[in-house]
């Protein structure tokens, strides 16, 4: 299993900065929980500027090491989680393939937070049904606990 790349965080545990070392060497990167509404929070990944350290916007690097990049955000979602465990990720891949992958990698690598995670498949806007390995999702939402949300069948 690979590990993470080591990391650090602003002091509200929202934003999380490493550095993904790969064939393009090093890229400065960022994975930011932003709040979207209630108790749901976008996780997005973004290179940052090697210069200025701004956000760029969103793509895909190539640097080869996607799977250790996947580590690591899991990683931060066990941190982000420690602090607000209340809370729920929405997280939207490119494609439901790469749902299905982030679902079963999650899982994987939780650790004591395995059994505690709850995942729900978003059909649509509005609409959602907790997660079926079968089912098709345009996004996915993760939370350690059923607080406030109630399955649309």
């Amino acid at each position: 299993m690979l590990d993470p790349y080591p990391f650090t965080s602003n002091d509200d545990h929202t934003s999380y900065f490493f550095d993904s070392i790969g064939k393009r060497g090093v890229v400065p990167k960022v994975i930011d929980y932003v709040l979207l509404q209630n108790n749901i929070y976008n996780v997005g990944i973004q290179d940052l500027d090697p210069t200025t350290n701004e956000r760029l916007p969103p793509q895909f690097t190539g640097n080869g090491d996607a799977m250790q990049v996947f580590v690591t955000a899991v990683e931060t979602m066990k941190v982000f989680f420690k602090h607000y465990p209340d809370k729920w990720l929405f997280l939207e891949p490119l494609n439901s393939e790469l749902i299905k992958l982030y679902h079963r990698g999650m899982l994987a690598l939780m650790g004591p937070y395995a059994d505690d995670i709850h995942v729900y498949g978003i059909v649509q806007e509005g609409e959602y049904e907790p997660y079926r390995e079968d089912g098709t999702y345009r996004a996915i939402l993760i939370g350690l606990q059923e607080h406030h949300l109630q399955a649309n069948s």
